[in-house]
């Protein structure tokens, strides 16, 4: 197979800008020379036939693996490098796994000139946003946000021994960049990004990253959006939310822990946080090793 593009995956985590990413910065690189098929924000908008048939083949595998290399491979014949960005192929679902996406995913990739784009954060402050983000999930499964963080599959993406563990399992190490949250929000921007795939400088664009996912916050916590957490599709999991909200919502009244369609999230105390990093700990110090990030 010969080819002359080069194809870099930006496969999230969830909650370390990738919204602002998909909107401020990957599709603004487009030129002659660089094509995205990743998510373009919001997700309601129309989505690109490369998009979709990517998404198909990582989240489903089977034939559609085939059909999306071969869109690829005619793809790098004509641009010199194919820009892909979906946290969603880091997120469980119930048909399909996250590490089930990654092994999908290297099977897309075998035999191109790749790279596997990881965004990380602060795994507590991560994983605390991400609960929030996808509350009513949560929710449903009865347990508390340390429970979660600690030991449920959804999870684990925080967890970054394990991370690297099912990176390294389905990529080549020097196939993967690992770019932290806090240095593209606090004003470094993601110049080293635009470096890394345009390597020949020519790119002389300025990107701006604006905060695209703000929230209610207060002192005692954050507010979730509980029409966003959601699914229309019945089943015992999203029986068992609804049941919540209509017996329950007396309560979050009577507490003032609900305003309009929005519940309060309660941070964690410093209590919960010492646990969660002292459980976390070995983690961190994988991610400190392999990739000299560190987080305490």
């Amino acid at each position: 197979m010969e080819m002359n593009g080069k194809v870099f995956v930006h496969i999230g985590l969830p909650k370390t800008a990738t919204t602002t990413l998909q909107i401020d910065y990957f599709p603004n690189l487009q030129s002659e020379r660089i094509k995205y098929i990743g998510v373009y924000q919001p997700r309601h908008s129309k989505q690109t036939d490369e998009y979709k048939t990517f998404c198909d083949a990582v989240n489903t595998g089977g034939g559609g693996i085939d059909k999306i290399r071969q869109e690829l491979m005619n793809m790098c014949n004509r641009c010199e490098v194919i820009v892909v960005s979906e946290e969603m192929f880091l997120v469980s679902e119930k048909k399909t796994r996250w590490r089930t996406k990654l092994a999908n995913l290297s099977r897309i990739l075998e035999g191109f000139d790749y790279k596997i784009i990881v965004t990380v954060r602060e795994p507590i402050s991560a994983m605390f946003s991400y609960y929030v983000e996808r509350y009513g999930i949560f929710l449903a499964k009865g347990k508390s946000f340390i429970e979660l963080a600690k030991n449920d599959e959804m999870m684990e993406i925080y967890h970054y021994g394990k991370l690297t563990t099912a990176l390294f399992k389905y990529f080549k190490p020097e196939k993967i960049y690992i770019k932290k949250f806090e240095d593209l929000v606090a004003g470094e921007g993601p110049e080293t990004l635009t470096r890394l795939i345009v390597t020949d400088g020519s790119c002389k664009k300025s990107f701006k990253l604006n905060n695209h996912n703000t929230k209610n916050v207060t002192s005692q916590g954050v507010y979730a959006d509980i029409k966003s957490t959601f699914t229309y599709k019945f089943d015992l999991e999203t029986l068992s939310v609804w049941v919540r909200r209509i017996f329950f919502p007396a309560v979050n009244l009577l507490h003032g822990s609900k305003i309009n369609d929005k519940e309060l999230v309660v941070k964690p105390t410093q209590n919960e946080i010492n646990e969660l990093k002292r459980h976390l700990k070995m983690e961190n110090e994988a991610l400190n090793k392999l990739f000299k990030i560190k987080y305490d």
